[in-house]
């Protein structure tokens, strides 16, 4: 039984460190990881990219403070699922269903890098 134990103990331990090395910016039993608020918002521009099909978005086209939805980029609800989806597989953060708070987090690029930082342990440095 102790030699089960263990085992389990240093697989745990290196999953931990595979994380660090293959991961690096991710909150692995409660490591917190550093990185620059623009890093995680050029992350966000690529994800949104790669997640969503609008002709002619290009990163210039999603600066940090502009509104994602309605009269900013112009982007949908169905769009927002889709970026939320991605986020989530990217980040393991979690959105809550049919929630008033969504709307902040997708607000902007901003909001959504301060919303990924403080539920995925990422240390934002500005």
């Amino acid at each position: 039984m102790s030699a089960l134990l263990f085992y389990f103990q240093a697989a745990k331990s290196a999953m931990a460190w595979a994380a660090c090395f293959l991961k690096g910016r991710r909150s692995f039993y409660g490591i917190i990881w550093e990185m620059k608020r623009e890093t995680l918002e050029a992350e966000i521009r690529n994800v949104i990219l790669s997640s969503v099909e609008v002709d002619g978005l290009t990163a210039e086209d999603l600066p940090s403070d502009v509104a994602l939805f309605g009269d900013g980029v112009g982007l949908d609800s169905i769009d927002a699922l889709e970026i939320g989806a991605a986020l989530r597989k990217k980040y393991q953060v979690k959105f809550k269903a049919n929630s008033d708070e969504n709307r902040e987090h997708f607000k902007t690029i901003a909001s959504l890098a301060s919303f990924i930082a403080a539920n995925a342990g990422i240390e934002l440095e500005d």
